[in-house]
């Protein structure tokens, strides 16, 4: 019988100390030590499987070392506050597994587990000691094994009493006296000054023990060694007696109690769900019968964990599985009733209508259908008769081409659906009806359904509102989780409902792999159905929980005013997209190509032969062996040749600066010329895809490609958009930005008179700062200071400490110091507001916009200087940052619906950072050029006036 005893302490200490990233909840909490100690529990049961376990835990009140030695333990670093958080965390985890603790003042882990071993053997059992500390390796024996973790978390030695002898040359009880002439520095146990591991090791194979080096100490031929055992002969008697285990500490032990048994589960479960480890929770099996699983058989929610979400949201309760059961055919149905599932959907808000499409070449969407004329005239009469249904549609995320024929099922407030035949005219009729009746949408991504709707011209021509709204979005449960945590990586519905419901939703790429192939593998409606219902009866729960949250967070008005109609927006821009001229790329990038030649031969030139300039081991072995050139610094995959080194050197050698602009013609070559052409789609033009969920700040991120990214800086890559154009001759660009908001916002949020005054009045607010961080006059002040000051007026906004600033600027550290501190004596009311930030985010743990939008700062309270300084420049940028991503998406949604409502032929078509593009047709220009003024400026009411710059162009690039 095995009997597991862990050193909770030392483990938990080994688990965060072990991983290199934090792991921090959304409500604050860290969590990566107790991850970390149960990866390691978990593995230990899973290679040992023990019949008994238990955990001891160090207590805080001094032991019997500390009476004998005051200065035991002195010095040794406090706990972090990031891991004493976890202490109790990881007990109330242990206590859902029924393991058994152990504690007791006066005594330390080690001393428990020494007594634990003792009496286990004493009873016949075979004990594992699981520690990260040496100190214990004198409990074992021959029946007693000691498991010393190494390097983190992943690697473990094992020892018995042969292995203690083979690895150090003498017995578990000599170690004690091998610990107690070497001494233990973490531990503040002395030893004898001056011997090490080696000569202690040396002296007890030699004499086996303390007692017996001190009788025969004049043996002892190296003179400065006897010298310090004669001196110091009581420091190791007890230095040996602090390093001893007490194996009697007055300690109920009862083994029935350390038996291994399942855990409670449903306390486990909610534990991992605030604990957010959703690795753990898949392991889980469904909870008992005081909760049931989230689905059951039937695709339902788990009566008591949707009721009691819907009962706090003010909801009535979400479907149940009691109302879902097999439809049979009566007399009068249609061919498609004997499919339907008859239940029903208290919420009017749930998610009746799934599709699945293929792509056609990665944004030109081509609809797969699978319906017949019976199956959506059933759906039609069904939306006239209520028009409260809510649609969800499926599609492929990524819109990546996907070979299998999807299937396309439909939930209705009565009935669920699966429809087989190709009838794409009566779905543009029921699309139409659910668009022109009063249907508000509910859904999870709902943008790319948005999307696959423009996209495979579904709707009417006339299908915006008056209010300029084409769809009537109720919910988005990826939008509401994106802003109850922008820093999450995964806003999967899958992992939303690991994490609020603890069920394992089908994986949707394995389902369509599967079961895709209708027409070649047989029918499968049947799956379809079951997966369709699961995915709607999954957004329709998970609406209930998240919008009670957002009411909760104050985050409601946010969401309902700026994302959920932003969704609308970007579909939009999705499917409008922005035409490029292909061959002006192709003849940039011959231009380019030719570039690179001539770059690569006059390299070659330099160096004295041939090498792969891309490779940073060759161009190491070339610039710093063969050339000899300074800053050389060899790493273990060969020398370093990033940017700050090779801008060390550019300036004093040719072959360097050379070897920088080839890079950059290089990536401009195979990002934006290589990477673009293939995007181009059959009508001309690039779909990038605009995601809403990427930034913490609350910016729009744009992907595949990434429209955001073209380079700015250098002429050349300036150039490339000259290829992005009006799709024909009736159109022109029309283009806006804000100018200077981030520094306007500041102005606002801080209510620093001067800054407002400025702005207010249209004044230079860089030539300004350099007035008053130089003490110069205006009119004296010359271009050089008007940089420094501008580099210093966005410096405040991002934290920039002095560092920072004087690297930019490229002055001394003291002189940047003395800009920032003449910047906060002039500007004080900014200055007063950075410290409320910072203040205000280490009380409450997040900062906020102007439209209460919330980025948490874990960072801000971590005791790591550097991270901590991290933290607070989180804090003081979020704000700014996040405010000016909530006013160009107010003015977005302006923009569109005011096109919408004027329904004119022009289009927004971009998002830039603060820039927005239409492409508006020549016989609305100057309405066009006067809304965009308009909505953009009056998008949200500040302290200061927001400015925009208006211009037009054949191209993008002649907008600026």
């Amino acid at each position: 019988m095995k009997i597991i005893i862990i050193d909770g302490n030392s483990l938990i200490n080994r688990a965060y100390y072990a991983l290199q990233r934090p792991m921090i909840t959304k409500s604050g909490l860290y969590t990566h030590g107790v991850y970390g100690f149960l990866n390691m529990l978990n593995k230990i049961k899973m290679d040992y499987c023990p019949d008994y376990i238990a955990v001891a835990f160090d207590r805080k009140a001094p032991t019997f070392r500390h009476l004998e030695y005051t200065e035991y333990k002195a010095g040794r670093k406090k706990m972090p506050p990031e891991l004493a958080m976890q202490m109790p965390l990881l007990k109330e985890v242990l206590d859902a597994m029924k393991v058994k603790m152990l504690e007791i003042d006066g005594f330390e882990a080690d001393d428990i587990i020494g007594t634990v071993v003792k009496k286990a053997e004493a009873e016949g059992l075979d004990p594992l000691i699981i520690t990260g500390d040496k100190d214990e390796l004198q409990l074992a024996t021959e029946k007693t094994k000691v498991i010393i973790t190494r390097k983190g978390i992943s690697e473990f030695d094992l020892y018995d009493e042969a292995a203690m002898i083979e690895k150090y040359g003498f017995t578990p009880e000599q170690f004690i006296d091998y610990k107690g002439l070497m001494g233990d520095q973490s531990d503040n146990i002395p030893g004898i000054p001056g011997v090490g591991e080696k000569t202690a090791m040396k002296l007890i194979q030699e004499y086996g023990s303390i007692a017996n080096i001190i009788e025969n100490v004049d043996q002892i031929t190296s003179k400065s060694l006897k010298e310090k055992i004669q001196e110091h002969a009581q420091l190791a008697i007890m230095s040996r007696r602090l390093a001893t285990i007490n194996t009697e500490v007055p300690i109920d032990i009862n083994f029935e109690e350390f038996k291994v048994e399942e855990p409670d589960y449903d306390t486990l479960i909610d534990l991992y769900i605030k604990l957010e480890f959703n690795s753990f929770l898949k392991k889980m099996p469904p909870r008992g019968s005081s909760a049931k699983p989230v689905f059951s058989d039937g695709g339902a929610y788990a009566s008591d964990a949707v009721g009691s979400a819907n009962a706090a949201a003010g909801m009535a309760d979400g479907p149940d599985a009691a109302n879902m059961t097999a439809a049979n055919a009566e007399p009068g149905d249609t061919p498609a009733v004997p499919l339907l599932r008859d239940f029903s959907i208290v919420s009017s808000e749930s998610s009746p209508l799934a599709k699945h499409y293929k792509t056609r070449d990665r944004s030109h969407l081509e609809a797969c259908l699978l319906a017949d004329n019976s199956g959506l005239e059933l759906l039609r009469s069904e939306l006239l008769e209520d028009p409260a249904a809510v649609i969800k549609v499926f599609n492929d995320r990524n819109h990546k081409a996907i070979p299998q024929v999807y299937g396309m099922s439909i939930l209705s407030t009565k009935r669920y659906y699966f429809i087989s035949g190709d009838q794409t005219e009566l779905l543009k009729e029921a699309a139409t009806l659910l668009i022109k009746t009063d249907v508000r949408l509910t859904g999870h991504n709902l943008k790319e359904d948005y999307y696959a709707l423009l996209a495979n011209e579904l709707l009417p021509a006339d299908a915006h509102s008056e209010s300029g709204q084409l769809f009537q979005t109720a919910f988005d449960t990826m939008i509401a989780q994106y802003l109850l945590d922008p820093a999450r990586s995964d806003y999967g519905l899958k992992s939303s409902m690991l994490e609020y419901f603890h069920e394992e939703l089908e994986d949707e790429a394995a389902l369509f792999k599967e079961y895709g192939q209708i027409g070649f593998l047989g029918r499968s409606e049947e799956k379809y159905m079951e997966f369709g219902q699961k995915w709607c009866l999954a957004i329709d729960g998970l609406t209930a929980v998240l919008r009670n949250k957002l009411i909760q967070e104050e985050l409601d008005h946010v969401f309902c005013e700026v994302e959920l109609p932003l969704i609308e927006v970007l579909a939009s821009m999705e499917h409008c997209g922005f035409a490029v001229d292909a061959q002006e790329l192709i003849n940039t990038g011959i231009m380019l190509g030719e570039k690179i030649n001539e770059l690569t031969s006059r390299i070659y030139e330099l160096a004295g032969e041939e090498f792969n300039i891309n490779s940073p081991m060759q161009m190491g072995v070339i610039l710093f062996e063969k050339l000899n050139l300074p800053f050389g610094k060899k790493t273990k995959r060969g020398y370093a040749t990033g940017i700050e080194i090779l801008e060390k050197l550019k300036d004093d050698y040719e072959i360097v600066a050379l070897i920088l602009e080839y890079r950059m013609h290089s990536k401009l070559k195979s990002t934006y010329i290589e990477g673009l052409l293939p995007l181009i789609h059959q009508d001309h033009k690039i779909h990038a895809h605009f995601q809403q969920t990427v930034a913490a700040t609350g910016r729009i991120s744009c992907t595949e490609p990434n429209l955001q990214n073209i380079p700015i800086r250098h002429e050349l890559g300036r150039k490339l958009r000259k290829a992005f154009v009006p799709e024909n001759d009736d159109f022109v660009l029309v283009g806006a930005d804000y100018s200077q908001i981030e520094l306007r916002i500041l102005a606002h949020l801080s209510q620093d008179p001067e800054l407002i005054d400025a702005f207010n009045h249209g004044d230079d607010i860089h030539k300004i700062t350099a007035s008053k961080v130089f003490n110069v006059p205006e009119d004296d002040v010359t271009p050089l200071q008007r940089s420094n000051a501008k580099a210093v007026n966005f410096g405040v906004i991002y934290g920039m400490s002095g560092f920072g600033l004087s690297t930019e600027l490229n002055i001394t550290r003291k002189e940047a110091e003395r800009y920032i501190g003449e910047y906060f004596k002039k500007y004080t009311k900014v200055k007063e507001f950075m410290d409320g930030l910072i203040e205000s985010c280490k009380q409450n743990g997040y900062v906020t916009t102007i439209m209460k939008r919330k980025r948490m700062v874990h960072e801000i309270n971590a005791s790591n200087f550097m991270v901590r300084q991290a933290g607070e420049r989180l804090a003081m940028n979020s704000p700014i940052q996040g405010s000016a991503a909530d006013i160009i998406k107010l003015a977005m949604i302006k923009v569109y619906q005011e096109l919408a409502k004027e329904k004119t032929r022009s289009r927004l078509i971009l998002q830039v950072h603060d820039e927005l593009i239409i492409q508006t047709h020549k016989s609305e220009l100057e309405k066009i050029k006067k809304l965009l003024e308009e909505n953009m400026e009056h998008a949200v009411a500040l302290s200061v006036t927001l400015s925009s710059e208006v211009s037009t162009g054949e191209n993008w690039y002649d907008l600026k």
